[in-house]
């Protein structure tokens, strides 16, 4: 089964850009890693639309929750004031990632969707899965630095 991608060829110009904006972020929406996230999602639900009736409460659900899922909780982290609590909801994001690249390697062996859509989706959670380990590893440095510095 063949379907359109709906992720542009230029994805890595896109974050390229993204990376020239330096400066502190002041909401959520201005992060890398949620951008892509959102990006994902949206490629998560224009590949589902295509999914058989039969899958409509099964892996159509659960894959679609998953992605909105890393979104949701880059947000919800990013909202806290606690860096531990912010380190939290980038895990469970991380977590969320690992879902939607099983989902999708299964959806492949199904054959429920085509190689390249399921490389196509692989290869955005493995980008953003670095993207929240650096955010998490810079986060709990944070944590550490805050700690050090109360002593």
């Amino acid at each position: 089964m063949t379907t359109t991608s709906y992720i542009t060829e230029s994805h890595e110009k896109k974050i390229e850009n993204r990376n020239l904006k330096i400066g502190k972020t002041t909401h959520f929406s201005q992060l890398i890693v949620w951008q892509s996230s959102k990006d994902l999602c949206v490629y998560i639900y224009n590949i589902t639309k295509m999914f058989p009736k039969v899958e409509q409460f099964g892996l159509t659900t659960q894959l679609r929750k998953a992605a909105i899922s890393i979104s949701s909780n880059i947000a919800e982290g990013y909202g806290r004031r606690l860096q531990a609590d912010k380190a939290h909801f980038y895990q469970i994001a991380k977590g969320s990632v690992d879902e939607v690249e099983c989902q999708l390697r299964i959806s492949f062996e199904l054959q429920i969707i085509s190689k390249e859509n399921a490389s196509e989706g692989i290869d955005y959670c493995i980008c953003i899965k670095k993207m929240l380990n650096a955010l998490i590893k810079q986060t709990y440095m944070k944590t550490s630095f805050s700690r050090i510095k109360n002593l």
